[in-house]
């Protein structure tokens, strides 16, 4: 796997016993880089709008921290690791994951025999309790990241965000469509922290006009780096509430809809034809972030590619 170049990195060598603070650390208690191995621990990490990700590699280290507000998803690419957190242990390796809430954690981590423990990392913003405090979240293993849609989802979202990191003309180079990226982020991972989760009373009698009301915000701000939990406020509705009246009455996630408002969007500047546009602008400013699901989307629902579209406007 490619080294990723992110705006912040730390780095922590033998015989130093701390990793101080950086995107992805609480309040660290304890740290030690595991002995008898040579090398370091290196921790990547980026900033999207209220998400942070990033890339852990190391010869393994175990370290004892408080994280008092943020949801944490990591992914062991290679090497594994054990959390203990006073409720039970929990550990994954490669084709897992573990989703780890508020308080304080143990972790062990363990590179393979041979090369470096490698992970991918995204965290946000807990949910709010009714009394404004972050909401309990269970601390869960996810055994096989491809049986569960919201992990696979946000795995492979997290993947693309790292290849489209080091190029030098990627996407993300640009601030609004980092904000975008954060907002998907921040859906994502609150679609798992909601998996298993009870199903909120909802009188079917007001639902269409709930989704009538959320399908109006979406369209007038399509372009913006809109999160269903912004969606969810202005129908005046929770966001899994808001996600059960959508699957009621439209059979779909208010997440798909919004991608359809976007690619309508999309659309009607590609046919315009300006001729100082290219898709990939088009595309970054109706909220896409990743380019290559956007073609493949944008051909299954309109017959033709973004290009062709382009062309046949400035004809």
């Amino acid at each position: 796997m490619q080294v990723m170049t992110l705006p912040s990195v730390l780095r922590v060598r033998p015989g130093e016993s701390h990793p101080g603070r950086d995107g992805l650390f609480g309040r660290v208690h304890a740290f030690r880089l595991v002995p008898g191995r040579e090398g370091s621990m290196e921790v990547r990490t980026v900033q999207l709008g209220a998400a942070t990700i990033g890339i852990v590699e190391s010869v393994g280290h175990d370290i004892a921290l408080d994280e008092p507000a943020r949801l944490t998803f990591l992914v062991p690419l290679a090497g594994g690791l054990g959390v203990d957190a006073g409720r039970g242990r929990l550990e994954a390796r490669s084709g897992g994951g573990l989703l780890l809430g508020t308080g304080h954690r143990s972790t062990q981590v363990r590179a393979p025999r041979s090369g470096l423990f490698r992970a991918l990392v995204a965290m946000t913003p807990c949910r709010s309790d009714p009394d404004g405090g972050p909401a309990e979240t269970p601390f869960r293993t996810v055994p096989r990241l491809g049986a569960e849609p919201a992990a696979r989802a946000l795995t492979a979202y997290l993947h693309y965000l790292a290849r489209e990191l080091v190029r030098p003309d990627g996407a993300l180079k640009r601030p609004t469509t980092r904000r975008a990226a954060g907002a998907l982020i921040l859906d994502l991972m609150a679609e798992l922290d909601q998996v298993g989760a009870g199903t909120p009373a909802s009188g079917s009698g007001a639902a269409e006009g709930r989704v009538r009301l959320a399908e109006g915000y979406m369209e007038a701000r399509a372009g913006d780096e809109l999160t269903m939990a912004e969606v969810a406020r202005a129908a005046g509705i929770g966001v899994r509430a808001l996600q059960l009246d959508f699957q009621r009455i439209r059979g779909m996630s208010p997440r798909a809809v919004l991608h359809r408002f976007r690619l309508e969007r999309a659309y009607a500047r590609l046919l315009a034809g300006d001729p100082a546009t290219t898709v990939t602008d088009i595309a970054l400013l109706c909220g896409f972030t990743h380019l290559g699901r956007f073609a493949a989307s944008y051909r299954a629902r309109f017959g033709e590619t973004p290009s062709e579209t382009l062309a046949r406007g400035r004809r």
